[in-house]
């Protein structure tokens, strides 16, 4: 019993070794992001909606624990309102800070290559915005307009490039809830969805 418990413990040593070798559970990177966005407000009476359009494009680190990820994001944005049939309006640009936290499944097709399904949250706060090119000073109307939560899903995948190096890509869907101005005129809006598609390449190092 003394030498087949001796030779159990001396395996499991050997495996977690092993694993800890090949791949660490631990990881950090960074990358670009891109994120477009839409969304779609209809109003109390049946007035003409309001569609929005737009574009964001930025950096993003992220510490990654095999099962989960927080990341950090620096996004700058461009975004355009339509009302009804007309023209868009100007352009409102904005610098904003994001924070994410991702629970994710992770399964190899391959030695090299590994994918993760992924569910979580993001909080986009606002730094600095304009519109028409005018600075909005007002940091609690930024707040107000601009800081909001996102539910986020989707797919990634890890493709090594060495024991310690690999490539990330990450495709998902978000659906943003309203903001405090929208929830302030929620008597007035009669349905608002406002959805993205974040986009992030990155490269990984595991610890």
């Amino acid at each position: 019993m003394k030498k087949f418990t001796t030779m159990l413990l001396c395996m499991a040593v050997c495996g977690a070794t092993l694993y800890a070798q090949e791949k660490s559970m631990f990881s950090v990177g960074g990358g670009v992001a891109l994120e477009p966005f839409f969304g779609t407000t209809k109003y109390e009476g049946g007035g003409d909606s309001v569609k929005t359009s737009g574009f964001g494009g930025g950096l993003n680190v992220f510490f990654d624990a095999k099962y989960a990820e927080v990341n950090l994001g620096l996004l700058f944005a461009t975004q355009k309102d339509k009302v009804g049939s007309g023209d868009s309006g100007p352009p409102t640009n904005s610098t904003n800070l994001t924070l994410g936290i991702l629970g994710k499944y992770p399964f190899a097709l391959s030695d090299q290559l590994s994918l993760f399904p992924f569910v979580g949250i993001d909080y986009l706060i606002n730094l600095a915005a304009s519109y028409d090119g005018n600075k909005i000073d007002d940091s609690k109307k930024r707040a107000d307009a601009f800081n909001a939560l996102s539910l986020v899903f989707g797919v990634g995948a890890d493709y090594d490039l060495t024991s310690a190096l690999y490539l990330r890509g990450e495709i998902g869907f978000g659906i943003t809830f309203n903001t405090k101005a929208e929830r302030d005129i929620d008597d007035e809006i009669d349905s608002n969805f406002k959805g993205k598609i974040p986009i992030k390449i990155a490269v990984g190092y595991r610890l």
